[in-house]
């Protein structure tokens, strides 16, 4: 029902008799449908005969698919994009410790939220931007990696209303938080600072 009700709102934003032209990238469409129709293309091999017959009567076939080039942003309106979707996650989740291999309608949001990082970690990253994601999600980008921030965040889901007094608490939690929990504590002062004084909370 996802996948339809994208296509359909695709289709109402395409002009009558417009070629799409996949094999430059989708141009004279929104940026936001240029970009859903190529990532239907990526994945056109594995869409059910029907969907593909849709696309089809957008006039994009599997030959065009196969051809598909990138839908080309100016970098500007890109950040919007990948930022639109961070809040929609953000708003869902409560957070942005969005897994790599996430979309999000269909956006590639984990991709994403990865590339902002290494440039945030480079320092080429522009201020507004960061504090753009920062707005939404304190931690988008945490200190101790996102591995670890995730398995946190799950650690806190958890744990939250108990009372952890000693290590022996610990055994009354899941598996896998139990563990994570006591590994923690074996290696504490090798933590980030910054992760340490985040968990205080918990």
């Amino acid at each position: 029902m996802k996948w339809q009700r994208r296509y359909q709102a695709a289709r109402a934003q395409l002009t009558p008799g417009h070629a799409l032209a996949p094999n430059q990238g989708f141009p004279g469409t929104p940026d936001w449908t240029g970009q859903w129709l190529y990532n239907q293309c990526t994945v056109y091999d594995n869409l059910h005969p029907h969907q593909q017959q849709l696309l089809a009567d957008l006039g994009l076939t599997a030959e065009d698919a196969r051809a598909a080039q990138p839908r080309r942003i100016p970098q500007a309106a890109a950040f919007t994009a990948g930022l639109a979707h961070a809040r929609a996650w953000a708003r869902q989740h409560g957070n942005l410790a969005v897994p790599e291999p996430a979309r999000h309608d269909g956006y590639r949001l984990g991709a994403w939220l990865r590339a902002q990082r290494r440039r945030a970690n480079r320092g080429k990253l522009p201020t507004d931007r960061t504090k753009a994601l920062e707005a939404i999600d304190p931690h988008w980008n945490p200190a101790g990696g996102l591995r670890w921030h995730q398995a946190y965040l799950t650690a806190r889901t958890h744990t939250t209303g108990r009372t952890l007094a000693t290590t022996a608490d610990f055994n009354a939690l899941p598996a896998g938080t139990a563990k994570w929990l006591f590994t923690q504590c074996s290696s504490y002062d090798s933590l980030v600072m910054s992760v340490t004084a985040g968990a205080v909370s918990m």
